[in-house]
């Protein structure tokens, strides 16, 4: 499988790959065409050389201008310095005169037909002669005297000026190959630093076989998008770490509930089956306790919806219409003083339906805590920004330290006889209810004298609901 450190390397470094290949073509077209109108050029100096001697140069015997053609070639070729690509020579009347050295280079004086053809030029000529290595550029320049009349041939072998061409464009190669390396390893090195994190996630992905694992991605680069998928990341296995654990304590305490109603269940079946007059008693017990599981499992469905969104499905209600609700289902489950505070706080939005289960949920736990002498308020109000429904009672109170224990699942507490009874699980479900409203559960003092219980919710007014209220 093809990495995607190869993958993106390779299409970064393709185009570079073209543009320096184009880029050398390119150089050497110019390069080429710029030594050809060199080549020209240079030739085109030699005619203007020639025709300022003849129009300047004075022969000292005379003492007037030259007028004879070999005495004007002679000079020229004598004051002539051809480059090492070039060489010259003069003709007179078909023959060759002079030649400069042109040491090392072909003898193009010597050239069968080629001398004849110059010899019979009688304008200039600038042409291509020749093919491959003996290919020569050349300027062939007529020159008439008053007695005799010459040729002056300047040549220059294009393959020994192309070797200075093909020079530079042998070292632009190298240069571009290894321009072209170093970005290569730098980019393998970039791509891999920026991928290491992406590796790591792989790495850590393969090997993981516990959700709960502590190990986390260092972070790095924390502006780049890779910082923030790694920081994604992080905060993922942070998240799923704590569901698992959650989860986990969740069935361990379920079973740990579930197992204690089970063993009470088998052990008095097995009595009912040793002893048969003991069934009526054994079947009662029976009774309370397949009931008890009954509600412990209806509390864990509960529970379990409440991270759907569905679980909350808000209304715009006025808060008094919940706690009316609740105090007209709560007087008929027990023989208290009951009392209700509902003062007009404007509408909210709110779930009816689980805002009155939990409520009812706090009434059933006031209830459990007092006796038909005691008194029981139900009520709702108004604290800044946020509403708050409450019961409260004149039972013994929850304890300060023990506040925060009896939200957690399946905890009863331990301070009045009745705190054996339930499932553990009513506030945990009213806790989440309040949670599905961006709220949260108090416990602090009644005015009763007992434990105030409520949830708080945020509210904002909202002035035209309110008027077409």
């Amino acid at each position: 499988m093809r990495s995607a450190r190869s993958s993106i390397l390779g299409w970064v470094m393709l185009p570079l790959l073209l543009a320096l290949v184009a880029t050398y073509f390119v150089s050497g077209v110019l390069l080429k065409n710029s030594l050809a109108s060199q080549i020209d050029e240079q030739l085109s100096q030699e005619a203007q050389e020639l025709s300022l001697l003849a129009d300047r140069a004075i022969n000292p015997e005379t003492g007037e201008k030259y007028d004879s053609a070999r005495e004007l070639l002679d000079l020229y070729i004598r004051r002539s310095v051809p480059s090492i690509t070039e060489t010259i020579f003069v003709m007179v009347d078909g023959s060759v005169t002079q030649r400069s050295s042109g040491a090392g280079l072909p003898r193009l004086d010597q050239v069968d037909g080629f001398v004849e053809n110059i010899a019979k030029l009688d304008e200039p000529v600038l042409e291509t002669y020749g093919t491959g290595s003996a290919e020569v550029r050349y300027l062939a320049i007529p020159v008439n005297g008053a007695t005799d009349s010459g040729h002056l041939v300047a040549a220059i072998y294009l393959e020994k000026a192309l070797a200075v061409v093909n020079s530079t464009l042998t070292q632009l190669a190298i240069l571009f190959s290894t321009a072209f390396l170093l970005a290569l390893a730098l980019g393998w090195l970039v791509a891999g630093r920026i991928l290491l994190p992406i590796r790591q996630l792989s790495k850590m992905t393969r090997g993981i076989s516990d959700a709960t694992t502590e190990e986390r991605l260092p972070v790095s680069g924390q502006n780049s998008e890779i910082g923030s998928i790694v920081e994604d990341f992080n905060g993922m296995l942070d998240r799923t770490s704590s569901a698992f654990a959650s989860q986990r304590r969740f069935v361990d305490d379920a079973g740990h509930e579930l197992k204690t109603p089970l063993t009470i269940i088998r052990g008095h079946l097995d009595l009912v089956r040793t002893s048969p007059n003991e069934t009526k008693a054994s079947m009662a017990i029976i009774e309370d306790e397949v009931l008890r599981m009954t509600r412990i499992v209806k509390d864990l469905q509960t529970l379990t919806k409440s991270n759907q969104p569905s679980f909350i499905q808000t209304a715009s209600l006025e808060p008094s219409e919940i706690v009316d609700e609740v105090f007209v289902k709560s007087t008929p489950l027990a023989t208290r003083k009951w009392s209700i505070i509902a003062p007009d706080i404007g509408l909210a939005s709110l779930d009816r339906q689980r805002m009155v289960q939990a409520l009812i949920q706090l009434v059933d736990n006031s209830i459990k805590h007092t006796v038909e002498s005691d008194s029981i308020v139900i009520g709702c109000r108004l604290n800044k920004k946020e509403i708050e429904f409450f019961v409260g009672d004149s039972g013994p109170g929850i304890p300060l330290e023990s506040r925060a224990e009896v939200q957690e699942r399946f905890v009863r507490g331990g301070w009045t006889a009745q705190d054996s009874e339930g499932s553990g699980l009513g506030l945990t479900i009213v806790s989440a209810i309040a949670k599905g409203h961006q709220g949260s559960v108090f416990i602090g003092d009644s005015i009763l004298g007992g434990a105030e219980v409520g949830i708080t919710v945020p509210w904002t007014r909202d002035i035209d609901k309110v008027g077409e209220n």
